[in-house]
């Protein structure tokens, strides 16, 4: 334990940088997580590090984000992008560099918070070496993933891994009732490690503006009907369902589906989804924009007529809770905390989730029919979830511990 200064707290990203573009490979929603939290938490107080591993040589030892917040880079394999299945290889590196960082910098933590399962590899092993308690937050739970069938099948390491660490981490830390069920159901995990700690949003980045402005801004038609869809371009995400969607909707003339989301690796899946649209003629009704700075989201909320969240597996949904956010009603999946969260008809509608696209172009067309809510009226459903609000239910967890 620290003493006579701020609880400092180890938070690990090995996999993905929390800086980095959101959109692009494995950088999405935890990332967020990651930054928002540790900066309401260097303002409470607590002295945050977050480790994440280098891979280009650009990056130096650390970036500020705030007097007591910091990412810190850590050597782990090679100065390039590394595919998620093969970084368990450099695991030991890194923990490795971390106990030497601790070291040299003579700097000792009080709490170990591991994102993702491999992540939580590293975590249990600093935790043992540092004597200090780990807790760990999945963001995606292996064999539930699994369950849905889509996207590629998750490595027997992740499963086994997962299930060790539900049982071995102080506490174990999920965004919603519906995983804190599937930790018990599919790994037994044990509840009174659970603890619950909702996700929040930036409402001070994420508010409404005025739709035209928006669309003049963003060099959009007036004219449109316009679907947004923010994220990964991931099977699990249920992109091409959504594109099919749209290709059954009656009405094709002043319709848009504007994709936000996609790096480097996505070139082949969106052909793909470009090739469905050319066959039928729909180009035309098509958007791919790719990675856009994270401020500019507001602006495509705000220009949309309807968020499309149709995603097969969510932990939480926070495309959602930011188009909300910013006065734009959503269509979703039965996911996360999504039916919690959005308020039928006005904050828009929760679908069962289907491979069927037919039942998504029905609603879609139904909403895009209707006359827009009240964006004010609409961001009242998130008003009170801002990250303060995580942040709190965070820093009761770390109470339990004396932090």
């Amino acid at each position: 334990m620290t003493r006579g200064g701020p609880k400092r707290l180890a938070l690990l990203s090995f996999h993905s940088s929390p800086i980095g573009r959101l959109g692009s490979q494995d950088t999405g929603g935890m990332s967020v997580y990651l930054r928002q939290l540790a900066g309401e938490l260097g303002q409470a107080g607590y002295a945050v590090d977050i480790f994440t591993r280098r891979w280009e040589q650009s990056q130096g030892q650390s970036v500020s984000l705030s007097p007591s917040v910091r990412v810190v880079f850590v050597d782990a394999g090679p100065l390039e992008r590394v595919d998620k299945g093969q970084l368990h290889h450099h695991l030991f590196e890194f923990v490795r560099a971390m106990v030497t960082f601790g070291r040299t910098q003579k700097v000792k933590y009080d709490l170990i918070y591991s994102h993702y399962w491999l992540s939580g590899w590293a975590g249990s092993m600093l935790a043992a070496v540092w004597d200090v308690p780990h807790f760990t937050m999945f963001h995606t739970v292996g064999a539930s993933k699994q369950a849905t069938g889509v996207g590629e099948t998750e490595p027997s390491l992740r499963l086994e891994k997962e299930r060790e660490l539900v049982h071995s981490c102080h506490r174990l830390i999920v965004a919603t009732t519906q995983e804190q069920s599937q930790l018990v159901e599919y790994y037994d995990a044990p509840s009174q490690a659970i603890r619950i700690v909702p996700l929040g949003v930036d409402l001070h980045l994420f508010r409404p503006v005025d739709r035209r402005q928006a669309r003049r801004c963003l060099g959009m038609s007036l004219d449109d009907k316009v679907i947004l869809y923010v994220g990964r371009i991931d099977a699990i995400k249920g992109i091409e369902r959504l594109v099919e969607a749209v290709l059954q909707l009656p009405e094709r003339r002043h319709v848009k589906l504007m994709v936000i989301g996609g790096d480097e690796t996505s070139h082949g899946p969106i052909e793909r989804l470009q090739d469905m649209a050319r066959k039928e003629n729909a180009d035309h009704m098509f958007d791919f924009r790719g990675l856009v700075d994270h401020d500019q989201l507001p602006l495509y909320y705000s220009a949309a007529n309807v968020c499309a969240v149709v995603s097969y597996y969510e932990s939480f949904g926070l495309v959602a809770l930011e188009a909300l956010a910013c006065g734009t009603p959503v269509i979703a999946s039965d996911v996360g905390i999504l039916n919690q969260i959005i308020k039928e008809p006005v904050l828009g509608t929760v679908l069962p989730v289907t491979h069927d696209p037919r039942l998504l172009a029905y609603h879609l067309h139904d909403r895009l029919l209707q006359s827009p809510p009240h964006p004010e009226l609409v961001r009242q459903g998130v008003c009170e979830r801002g990250w303060d609000h995580t942040a709190r239910h965070f820093q009761n967890v770390l109470a339990e511990y004396g932090l």
